[in-house]
This record gives C-alpha cells, structure tokens and sequence, in this order.
C-alpha cells in the first residue's frame, strides 16, 4: 500500500467459551488494496488479533529521599491494576538520571518491588520505576521521577607548621590533616596558602598531607590549607597560622669550569651562595685582584661568568655577594687561577695545517710538471715535440689548481736530429686553487736541457722551483722549493710514445696560526719525490691532430718534524708524510694554421678524466679537467700558452695560466 494510504475492514470474531489473556485468537482476515500505479499490484496483510489485561498505575517511593554518600537507600514500587485483583506477575526497572539501569526485580505477589543500593553518587537522583507485564496480563506503566540528594560527608582541615619561627631561607614543613564524618577517609588533595597567594598543592596520604617550602620571605606570614573535598567527602579549610620568618646570614664559595686553563680560551667561574636555611638572592661582583671584571646576578643561590680576556700566568680571582632584603653580604676565598698553553690543541692545529699544505702542494707540482718528450706524426718520427700538447688538460695528479702551459718545448717540432740535436726550455705557470674552507695561491718555474739521442730517444734534466701560500681557517702556510731530475722519451712503435720523468728534491716552509688569542709559528723542511710517467698515442685526422693518453703518477712528500712557539710554550709537530697515486685518461685536439714567414699557429682543446688515491690506495676522488691554448712555432722556437679549468669530486676548484718558451740548437 502506497505510503499515506488508507483501507478499512471489518473482522468478525466469535466467542466461544472464555480464553486467558495473553492468547492470539484464531480469527484472521485479509485485507487487500490495489495501488494506482503504473503496476497495479495487490497486497494482502495478515493481522492477528490478542485477549490482553487490565491497565495498571506504578507508583515509586524512596527512603531516605537526602541521603549521605554510602548510605543504604531504599526504593519501593507498588503496581496497581485498574480492575480485578492484585498485580502478582511481571517485572520493574529502576532507573537513575538519563535512564541509566540500577536493577530490575520481580514483582511480588503483592503488586510491590523494591529495591536497595547504596551506590548513589554525590548529587541529585531523577529515579523512576517502569513495570513490564508478563504476557500481557498486566499492561505496562511508569511511575512519576522521584528525585534523592546524595549529600557528603562533613571534613574538618587543621593546620601545622614546623618550625616556627625560622630564618630565612630555611625549611617550613606545613601539615594539613583532614577528618571527615561517617567513617572512611578522605581523599583528593590539599592546596597550601601564604595569604591568597597558592604555595602548592598535594595529594592526601592516609588523612595527611605535607608540604614544604623554603620560599617564604622575611615577615610574618598567615598561611591556611584547604581540602578539595572528593566523591564522599566535602571541602573544608583549616584556621590560619600565622608563620615568621627572620633575615638570615650568608657564605660563599667560588669555583672555576678548568684550572689551569689554556690561554685564549673562556673559562667559567661559578659561585654559590648558601645560608644555614635559605636561598639567597642579589648579584655578585667577580674580580681579578683589585679589577672588576663582571657582575651575574643569582639564580637559585648560583651565578656564574664566562671571560676570555685572562692573560698567561696567574690571576687572584675573588668573588663578592651584596646581600639583599633577606641575607647580610659575603665575599669568597681567593681562588688562583693558572693560565697556559694547550700543546694538544697546538700540535692538532699544526698537524693539520702540515698536512693539507703538502698535500695540496703536492698534487699541484704532480698536475704541472711534465719535462718535453718526442713528438710523432713529423716524417720519420726524428723530430721533436712535448710529452702532449701545451694546452692539453693536465689534471693527472687531480690539483687543486689548473697546470701551467707545462713544457715551452713539449710540442716543440724543430729541425732534422743532426742539426738540432740539443733542446733548452723555459716556462711558468700561475695558479688559483681553491678547496672548502681555504685556498692560495702557486707558481711554478720549470727549465730544463735534453739531448736527442736518436730519433726515437730523448733524455734531459730538468729543474723545477714552486711557491705556494694556502690560507685556512686556522692559519697559513708559505712554502718554497726545488726539484731536480732525468726525464726521457721514447718513440716504441709509430705514433706510440712512452714519457717518464724522476724528480728528488727539498722544500722550505713557515705555518702561523693564531689560537687562544697568541700568535704561532714555526719552519718546517720537507723531503720529496715525484714520478711521472705516460703513454700516448698521435692520430692523424686530416687537417686535425688527435693525441690520446694514459698517465700513471706517483708522489710522496716528508715534513721534518719542527717545533712552533708562542703564548709562552714551545711544541713540537712531528713528521708528517703525504703519498699519493692517480690515473687518468685525456685527449687533446688540435689544428695548425700557417701563418707565413715560417711561423705556424696551433690552437688545442683538452679534457681528461681520473681517479686519485692516498697512501692507503682507496681510489676515493675523481677529478677532471678543460683546457684550451695556443701553440706558435717556427723553425727553431716556440712560445705557447694555455688557461685551464679544473674540479674534482672532493670540492677542489682552481684556475691557471701559463706561459713558455723554448728552441733547439
């Protein structure tokens, strides 16, 4: 049936003899409606029909209706029928406010259920009683809300406090005791008053609680306690105490954070500032003999100052406390403070400036020192040329700088072996390196002289001076030296070329670091070796020139160990040794252009890729490098020239230009 919709019926029952209630009849009738929709569909309801009791009327009572907490509370529900005899089946629910079940109980034979608790919380209680009846013998009611105050037991709060009087600064102990009626103990806490002003709060503890304070200021001071009461007991407040307090006296003691301490650095000093029973408050004045050198104000009985400034040897430190309201001042021992030189910290400094100077040094000399060597692709192979184009990249020991135009003679290709069987060569680079937290600068004089022994050999001697400053965070390093050796070259197989060069020599250095406020310093010598050595190949590509190679370079320096002064001490660095071992890969490209009058213009592009490795040969850095520079030549000299940059995986950055000359006669 269509929502809204309405049939009427009619259902003829016969009685025959009597039936108890609560039973269905059998009578069923059908009721059928045909809806007015587009289906016309019909639908038939079965409807049952029962015998059912009297109504009844539930009426509930409770005893006592202002009970305290804990206290037994009865409640009673009579249910009576509006006709025939006594209610004596079914149940009734009790319930709280909001509907909340207490219990529900048969009903006696007398039309009555009652129920007892004494579970009711502290507060107001809206109780009702519904009767359910069985099978429908009795109809179902509900009593009218009775309402029961739940009230709390009565406390009493006293108050003690120990000692009193006192002075200030020491402890008071308060004590609240609470004491309820009824039996049972209270619960919750106590919260502690110095007037209106709350000193804390605390739990109770059987029927106590203490509180203690060192807080209190000089003067007299009405302190109370009062209980918050909890689910069976009400709140109460003790009577005021009226607690006092005197002014109290005061010492000091004065301790510094390092002693001996190293000079430069800040060193703490820390006082106290107790009473028998207190803690002071106020400032307190430090000095360094007769000079005041700063004020810290107290917190909880503690001040301290941080100061730089001491000088080497000894101080006469004495800290004063001018009291305040509550304390009389004091003024502490006289603490002797010694200040010297961290030699640890020195050597560390040192150590490490050694180190990163030569070792960054040392890739340098390895990237730029490359002795001239024989050059193929010139007829029979009897001319002379470098070990690689002056502007080939030449990042081979990854430097941090960019190389030098490395031998004025490397490419030098000059006359026929017989008549220009000797070779002179001078060139110069200058450098840029960088690397996080430093950097400096290099300069590199190479010359050198070398005989053709045939048209595949050539052998020479070269000499290398180099400067080099590095500036760091912790200080700086100058260094000067000299290396000396053989180099040769040897043509093994047409446009195949073998290159190698030893070189031994000693270097002269100056480290200053500033620390802790002091200048130091110190020279150190070094002892070094360098070997070198390519293999590389000449390609004829036409108009251009291709020569690829192999580099394999080898390098170890030795500091002497040295002594650095300053700040009054003297500390000895020890020997500090760097090795190192690369290998890389590059390629130059280049075109000569004739110029006239016999000069030749050979402008080269270069790059070259490796990996370096420490004296622990772990290959941890790669390094790489662009080159571009010029080459010009004539019969019998040949000036080049190159800038270059480079960078490696660790940071290294650096840029260069150099320049060289050379002939053969």
């Amino acid at each position: 049936m269509p929502a809204g919709a309405t049939a009427s019926f009619t259902v003829d029952v016969t009685v025959v003899g009597a039936a108890p209630i609560g039973t269905e009849l059998a009578a069923t009738t059908w009721a059928t409606q045909t809806s007015t929709d587009n289906n016309s569909e019909n639908d038939s309801s079965r409807i049952s029909a029962y015998v059912v009791g009297p109504a009844t009327a539930t009426a509930l009572s409770a005893t006592p209706s202002d009970p305290l907490v804990g206290d037994t509370v009865t409640l009673s529900a009579t249910v009576t029928p509006t006709s025939g005899g006594p209610v004596n089946s079914g149940t009734v629910t009790f319930y709280d406010t909001g509907w909340v079940p207490l219990a529900t109980v048969n009903v006696s034979p007398t039309g009555t259920a009652t129920l007892t608790t004494s579970t009711l919380a502290a507060g107001a209680h809206d109780l009702v009683a519904i009767y359910t009846g069985l099978f429908g013998q009795f109809q179902d009611s509900t009593s009218s809300a009775q309402t029961v105050t739940v009230h709390k037991h009565d406390t009493t709060t006293t108050l003690a406090t120990s000692p009193n009087p006192v002075v200030f600064g020491e402890t008071v102990t308060l004590t609240a005791t609470v004491a309820g009626s009824g039996g049972g103990t209270p619960t919750g806490t106590v919260t502690f008053y110095d007037g209106g002003t709350v000193l804390g709060t605390v739990a109770l503890s059987g029927s106590t609680a203490t509180f203690a304070t060192d807080a209190l200021g000089t003067g007299d001071h009405n302190l109370t306690a009062s209980y918050g009461g909890d689910d069976r007991f009400a709140i109460s407040s003790s009577a005021g105490i009226v607690q006092t307090t005197s002014p109290a006296p005061s010492g000091i003691t004065l301790a510094s954070s390092v002693n001996p301490s190293v000079i430069g650095t800040s060193v703490t000093f820390s006082v106290t500032v107790a009473s028998t029973s207190g803690t002071p408050t106020g400032s307190v004045t430090f000095y360094d003999g007769a000079a005041a050198i700063g004020t810290a104000t107290l917190s909880a009985g503690h001040a301290s100052l941080a100061t730089p400034d001491l000088t080497l040897g000894e101080h006469a430190i004495t800290a004063v406390y001018g009291g305040d309201t509550n304390f009389v001042g004091s003024s502490s021992a006289v603490l002797t403070q010694q200040v010297l030189v961290d030699t640890a910290a020195v050597e560390a400094v040192f150590n490490k400036l050694t180190e990163d100077f030569v070792g960054v040094r040392g890739k340098l000399l390895s990237s730029n020192i490359k002795p001239p060597g024989l050059q193929g692709g010139q007829g029979t192979g009897a001319s002379f040329g470098g070990s690689a184009e002056t502007p080939e990249l030449n990042f081979a020991m990854s430097s941090r700088s960019l190389t030098g135009a490395g031998s004025a003679a490397e490419s030098l290709a000059l006359g026929e072996v017989a008549d220009a069987p000797f070779g002179f060569w001078i060139d110069g680079t200058l450098a840029l390196h960088q690397r996080p937290g430093a950097g400096g600068q290099f300069a590199l004089i190479g010359m050198g002289a070398d005989y053709l022994v045939s048209e595949s050999l050539l052998a020479g001697v070269a000499l290398y001076l180099d400067y080099m400053t590095d500036t760091t965070s912790a200080g700086d390093v100058v260094g000067r030296g000299a290396l000396v050796g053989p180099y040769i070259s040897a043509e093994l197989a047409d446009g195949l070329f073998f290159d190698a060069s030893f070189l031994v020599g000693r270097s002269w250095n100056d480290a200053h670091a500033e620390l802790f406020g002091a200048d130091f310093s110190g020279s150190f010598a070094t002892t070094r070796w360098m070997l070198n050595s390519s293999l590389r190949g000449d390609i004829d590509l036409g108009e251009f020139q291709l020569r690829p190679d192999v580099s394999v370079a080898a390098a170890s320096e030795t500091s002497d160990a040295y002594t650095v002064t300053g700040g009054g001490a003297s500390v000895v660095i020890g020997a500090v040794t760097v090795e190192t071992l690369r290998i890389s890969a590059g390629t130059t490209i280049s075109r000569a252009f004739e110029l006239g009058n016999g000069l030749t213009l050979t402008p080269s592009l270069g790059v070259r890729l490796g990996s370096a490795a420490d004296g622990a040969v772990v290959f941890d850095n790669v390094f790489g490098a662009l080159t571009g520079g010029f080459t010009l030549a004539s019969d019998n000299w040949k000036v080049t020239g190159e800038a270059q940059l480079n960078g490696d995986s660790a940071g290294l950055r650096s840029q260069s230009v150099s320049l060289g000359v050379g002939g053969r006669f």
